[in-house]
């Protein structure tokens, strides 16, 4: 069986991002089929107008089934509708890879918070979710949605049944609190007062009893390497051998 090809990249942002995958579509994603998959790290964004679909999310969204080459998967962020994200009525629950998604449409799914999945022997574990900055300044359930944040009970669960295991990869919104300490080292975050994120300090507890060779994630609106952690934003990178980590 051929491999998937993988790739990664950060927030999209409803149409705001369309404009990285049109033109990744007509460069190097030109290459790629519908076997393959493009991992949109947090804040996908076509599922966000409330309280239904609006025509630009429906237009997006048949772009991704039907133009682009490959198959889009993605987290959840902070930045999502997550009363309609959430309806396994409307999108429902299959077996990919192992895990859990929820089918958007026939070429675009939602990696679900605390699921694992096995691709070309690859093994991911998935934690979307992150606090809003600016979330006293959106509507509850109209513009933003409590649901975002990762819960004690999701983490909970998560050690409960991947404590002490290894992961190749660990793809998730927002960071650990260590992590996010680097960025405003490297002054590559806003300055100003830390926001208090909760989600950032729960995921800490899976940075110190999880193992894995690499942490991606998005949310911080920037581009940042080191050896165990990434983020991404506008780039779009293909996802490094496991092998290149002994």
């Amino acid at each position: 069986m051929k491999a998937h090809k993988i790739y990664l990249t950060g927030d999209l942002h409803g149409y705001l991002g369309m404009k990285k995958l049109i033109n990744f579509a007509k460069t190097e994603g030109k290459n790629l089929t519908k076997e393959d998959y493009l991992i949109i790290l947090g804040d996908f964004g076509l599922i966000f107008n409330a309280p239904v679909q609006s025509p630009d999310e429906a237009y997006n969204l048949d772009w991704l089934d039907k133009k682009a080459p490959w198959t889009t998967l993605f987290i959840d962020g902070n930045h999502e509708n997550f009363d309609r994200l959430d309806n396994y009525v409307i999108y429902p629950l299959q077996i990919f890879h192992g895990g859990q998604i929820s089918k958007i449409n026939n070429s675009v799914y939602h990696l679900l918070r605390g699921e694992s999945y096995s691709i070309n022997d690859i093994l991911f574990l998935v934690i979307g979710g992150a606090g809003s900055i600016d979330k006293e300044r959106r509507i509850k359930h109209i513009s933003w949605w409590p649901q975002e944040e990762i819960s004690h009970e999701q983490i909970k669960s998560v050690l409960r049944l991947y404590k002490n295991m290894s992961f190749d990869y660990i793809l998730t919104h927002s960071a650990p609190t260590s992590y996010v300490d680097d960025l405003y080292i490297k002054n590559l975050l806003y300055p100003g007062p830390r926001y208090n994120d909760r989600s950032e300090k729960r995921l800490e507890k899976i940075k110190k009893n999880i193992g894995y060779k690499k942490w991606f994630c998005g949310h911080y609106h920037c581009e940042y390497d080191s050896p165990k952690f990434q983020v991404l934003y506008n780039n779009i990178i293909e996802l490094p051998s496991p092998d290149s980590f002994y």
